[in-house]
């Protein structure tokens, strides 16, 4: 039976910010050595989360942010699920093919944190570290957005005017073409990912004072080496997008 060492840390953080919520922190270390060398580290686990306290002013509104951060944890599709469910795919898939009874190193992190870059809305950020053996691990930034007030999750559509998609990828790609030094005819694949030369977005944005922000995470749009992206769209490139009695219809004036 593999030695499992359990810490499980918790610590108080008030913030005060548009929507007044208070959170704890809480944070699960696990760690697993080999039953056959204590020595070698199998697995290191790490899980960071925001628990918002639903016992104040703001308890609805804190039982709904409890909700989606639960949701965010245990979505397939960002890699999710309770730590017993983790537990066990290490457990069913972490055979060494060299023949040995587990290959030592693996470390897997993952952290969900909040903030509150505009007023009324709340950002819950789902990000992680992950090395489960070959060259090297790899990285995730995931944003969630919600308008605070009524409680759901932002989309662009809650944001944007209807028939927005050509006008914003125009300015998008421009600015993508600038930010990666790409002459205006030069193709988008290649160096990118680009299927048909034609500029998408994807559906990771986080909306913040300066502008729209779009996140490819790694190999996404381009290599491992080429490493993530970034791109800012400013409100003021794109403020006759912005539905004026909307909740970032203050940021396009």
């Amino acid at each position: 039976m593999k030695k499992t060492i359990f810490l499980m840390l918790a610590f108080f953080t008030a913030v005060f910010a548009q929507s007044e919520l208070k959170y704890e922190m809480v944070k699960t270390h696990k760690a697993y050595t080999d039953p056959a060398s204590p020595r070698d580290t199998l697995l290191v686990f790490i899980l960071e989360y925001p628990e918002f306290d639903d016992s104040g002013v703001n308890k609805k509104l804190a039982k709904f942010m409890n909700q989606q951060v639960m949701k965010i944890y245990t979505d397939p599709a960002l890699g999710g699920g309770d730590l017993k469910k983790v537990m066990e795919d290490f457990k069913n898939y972490r055979e060494d093919s060299e023949g040995s009874p587990f290959a030592t190193g693996w470390y897997i992190e993952k952290s969900i944190s909040y903030d509150a870059p505009v007023s009324g809305i709340g950002t819950l950020t789902y990000s992680g570290y992950a090395y489960t053996g070959g060259a090297h691990g790899g990285s995730w930034v995931y944003y969630h957005n919600y308008d605070l007030k009524k409680e759901k999750k932002l989309k662009l559509t809650d944001v944007l005017v209807k028939n927005y998609q050509k006008t914003l990828l125009t300015v998008g790609e421009k600015l993508f073409r600038q930010l990666k030094g790409l002459a205006p005819g030069q193709s988008l694949e290649g160096d990118f990912w680009f299927e048909n030369n034609r500029f998408h977005f994807n559906d990771n944005y986080l909306f913040t004072a300066k502008g729209l922000v779009f996140y490819y995470n790694e190999y996404e749009i381009s290599c491992y080496a080429c490493g993530t992206t970034e791109l800012l769209i400013p409100w003021k490139d794109i403020k006759t997008l912005v539905i004026k009695d909307g909740p970032l219809g203050k940021l396009a004036n």
